[in-house]
């Protein structure tokens, strides 16, 4: 698939404050304003090793081998595909 900013963008979330008050990272300043307030979140694929889970980071970017699994600060974001 295409990547473009509009893609990075719509994997770009915040967390709820449930996922704050469980120690979820978000970011709290950066030298582009619309990433303010962005956290890191799961996904539900593997990573590039057993240690490893792809996740999200703050600026929509996919990463395979950045944050390791026992890592605290990333939240999960749910997945949802609905038929309507």
């Amino acid at each position: 698939t295409e990547t473009t900013n509009q893609n990075y963008e719509r994997r770009m979330c915040s967390p709820t404050d449930f996922a704050l008050s469980n120690c979820a990272f978000m970011r709290t300043s950066c030298t582009t304003s619309y990433r303010t307030g962005t956290s890191l979140y799961w996904t539900r694929s593997a990573g590039s090793s057993a240690s490893y889970a792809c996740s999200v980071n703050n600026y929509g970017v996919i990463r395979y081998d950045t944050y390791p699994v026992y890592n605290t600060s990333n939240g999960v974001r749910p997945a949802l595909r609905l038929a309507i």
